[in-house]
């Protein structure tokens, strides 16, 4: 059975989301309420609530939500480090996890959390699988320096291609939280639980501010002013 889909009404404040979510721990409630304010101002509402579906195995097979979703229905549901995805339970949900939860799940609130400006001309990194280099562009975005063992993704993303700006825009960067990825198996690559740590800037239609560019040093950034306050 798959996760029921609930209705998703944004924006939501702060409470809303950590009600609906039954987030816990000691996450800084500022640090997230930076994450929240610019993810439901620079991404669309309806890409947002969207509901986060069930993957499925190469085979057709369902696997039901991955563990790591928020929300949960079950707190007891352990976050395995060798998984087998058949063993995995396949729960029904009270509510869906969507695409909001996803993103501050991406989130290492123990961190600071700040709104960037990139300006045009900087140069940003990502990694790829060698089959995706070059034809796949995502969301996530990293510093020059960073290695890909401190962003929590796939094993066999290691191709780096650099990006510059072509415009000036601003960018949430934050440091990247531990993650369970491949839990789909989409590229038949059994889930694995990853290491996050290092810098990630999260670009919303990155096609229109950036393009390939070559290996150059890295330009500067500063921080850009969110309303009344200063995010630095």
């Amino acid at each position: 059975m798959a996760s029921e889909s609930v209705p998703v009404r944004l924006p939501m404040t702060l409470e809303e989301f950590l009600t609906y979510t039954g987030w816990e721990g000691d996450a800084p409630r500022e640090r997230m309420g930076v994450a929240l304010e610019y993810f439901q101002n620079a991404v669309p509402l309806s890409y947002l609530s969207r509901p986060a579906s069930d993957p499925v195995t190469p085979q057709g097979k369902s696997l039901g939500p991955n563990p790591f979703s928020l929300p949960k229905s079950d707190k007891t549901d352990p976050r395995p480090s060798e998984p087998d995805p058949h063993l995995v339970p396949n729960r029904p949900r009270e509510k869906t996890p969507f695409n909001l939860s996803m993103l501050m799940q991406t989130i290492d609130f123990s961190h600071p959390v700040s709104v960037w400006l990139i300006p045009k001309g900087a140069r940003l990194k990502a990694f790829h699988t060698a089959c995706d280099a070059g034809t796949r562009l995502g969301r996530f975005f990293t510093l020059l320096q960073t290695s890909p063992g401190t962003l929590a993704i796939p094993h066999d993303q290691t191709v780096p291609e650099i990006y510059e700006a072509t415009c000036s825009f601003s960018s949430l960067a934050s440091t990247v939280a531990d993650a369970y990825t491949d839990w789909a198996m989409n590229r038949r690559v059994l889930p694995q639980y990853r290491h996050g740590g290092g810098h990630q800037f999260y670009i919303w239609n990155p096609e229109l501010k950036l393009r390939c560019a070559p290996a150059l040093d890295e330009t500067p950034f500063q921080p850009v002013v969110c309303g009344l306050q200063l995010y630095t």
